[in-house]
């Protein structure tokens, strides 16, 4: 071969090697759907029925039920006297709402026919009516909380379907409820009247205990609160805001920052990880075994070992016809940008104007609902990236978890930042250091090292050494002895 045209040959692969270290990759992208809703609505939280069906709140009095696999839909429309604030789904295809006056009420999913209260009864005489927020369902009763409360003396309100018995457990400087919950067959209420220490209560349905703890957090209005069956979770309506755990057995409060400027709104808990709302243009998935959190201590205040509920028994009202159409929603594809801005959290992009607020799990889908752009948005959990993280714990000695060179199936590989992959089967190592003895793998890799991943699945392997100096001057070094 001539000189001239080897020199050419090197010279072009020295380019090539130079514009991949100095030109951007380009990010991987996946596919989300979105359809149009009501445009002169406002879309706020997303609930999932016991039968799969996902149920959209729009504050402008109207409430759509989406079937997911067809896009089958049915819209309800007006549902609530003035601002729909809220619903609850109980059993016998019933669903419960609550409106931002007074006003609560039923819708029949099955006859269409909706019923309506007020708690107007059990208001104070020359004490203003409390503004109703959150409703929950437990154990055949209706619990109403105030979400505004000018003169503090209002509570949570029980609600008995059967007799139309209205009861109201008043609170000591009453309830700016933001969000309810059930756990433990104890009723949860996060209230946001109190900058910077804002309150958790917990009432006991059977014994009237009241308990409250002081957060030392600011949840502000909209924050969104859920039980996973052991833990209450909520999201903090703020710029800055966090997403919070509170262990009810232990007391401790787990509070799990989130990039800069990111304002969270509502929250789902899917498949062992917190999917979360972000007001500023995205969602995201955190993955609590792998972030980092902040654990705080909460002192329980007991405030009455019995709440002396006030009752009165509503009227009988004659279900009407509520006015619905049905119709089958039509998606259109664009663009998201995951991204792992740090360890245990990712992020996925949604298009300019966008401002989201509910979401919601399904089995085939995570839903986002965006009253900026009045759009339902779906991502199919086949299109959720595969992340593999390792994790190093180093016990004992000087030596950080980065010193051990970690590497996912040859590739370098940092401690607790997630790896996007594809479906396969991928081996963890690293450079065994002296004095360092390998006490081996754990979490989802087998005894080798090895992790079997599929799409959407989201793992994490932990690789631990125990600092052991040698003590006879001599000193074994061995280099990389996994792969």
């Amino acid at each position: 071969m001539p000189a001239q045209s080897s020199k050419g040959i090197i010279f072009i692969f020295c380019l090539l090697f130079f514009l991949s270290l100095v030109l951007p990759v380009a990010a991987q992208t996946i596919s989300l759907q979105e359809t149009s809703l009501f445009p002169n609505g406002e879309l706020t939280r997303i609930y999932t029925g016991g039968d799969g069906s996902v149920f959209v709140v729009d504050s402008t009095n109207e409430l759509w039920k989406v079937n997911p696999g067809t896009g089958a839909f049915v819209s309800y429309f007006p549902i609530g006297g003035d601002e729909l604030a809220d619903i609850a789904l109980a059993p016998s295809n019933m669903l419960w709402w609550t409106d931002n006056t007074t006003s609560f009420g039923s819708l029949n999913l099955s006859t269409h026919q909706s019923a309506s209260w007020t708690v107007n009864a059990l208001i104070p005489a020359l004490k203003s009516p409390p503004n109703l927020g959150p409703v929950v369902y437990h154990n055949e009763r209706v619990w109403l909380s105030s979400w505004y409360d000018t003169d503090s003396v209002y509570g949570l309100f029980r609600f008995n379907p059967t007799n139309r018995q209205l009861c109201l457990y008043p609170f000591p400087g009453g309830l700016y409820a933001t969000d309810l919950a059930v756990q433990g067959g104890l009723i949860w209420a996060l209230d946001w009247r109190t900058p910077t220490n804002d309150s958790l209560f917990s009432l006991d349905p059977v014994t009237g205990r009241l308990v409250k703890y002081n957060t030392g957090r600011d949840v502000k209005m909209f924050a969104n609160m859920v039980s996973d069956g052991a833990l209450v979770w909520w999201a903090e309506d703020a710029s800055g805001g966090a997403v919070v755990r509170f262990n009810p057995s232990t007391g401790v409060m787990t509070t799990y920052s989130l990039p800069v400027g990111t304002h969270p709104r509502n929250l789902s808990l899917r498949g062992g990880v917190v999917w979360y709302s972000n007001v500023n243009g995205s969602f995201g998935r955190l993955d609590p075994n792998t972030a980092a959190g902040t654990s705080t201590t909460l002192t329980p205040q007991v405030l009455a070992e019995s709440i002396t509920s006030n009752c009165t028994t509503l009227g009988a009202v004659t279900p009407a016809a509520s006015p619905n159409t049905s119709g089958t929603l039509t998606w259109t594809n664009f663009n998201s940008t995951p991204s792992a801005p740090q360890t245990g959290l990712t992020v996925y992009s949604l298009p300019m104007g966008a401002v989201p607020f509910g979401i919601a799990g399904t089995t085939d889908f995570v839903w986002v609902s965006d009253p900026g752009r009045q759009k339902l948005i779906r991502m199919p959990v086949e299109q959720e990236p595969a992340t593999i993280t390792l994790i190093k714990v180093v016990n004992g000695g000087t030596a950080a978890p980065n010193d051990f060179n970690l590497t996912l199936a040859g590739q370098p590989v940092s401690s607790g930042v997630s790896v996007q992959v594809t479906p396969g089967t991928y081996r963890a190592g690293e450079t065994l250091l002296p004095d360092y003895r390998f006490n081996g793998f754990t979490g989802d890799c087998n005894a080798s090292g090895d992790i079997v991943i599929t799409q959407g699945q989201h793992k994490t392997c932990t690789l631990t050494n125990t600092y052991q100096e040698t003590t006879d001057g001599f000193q074994v070094y061995l280099p990389l002895i996994l792969r």
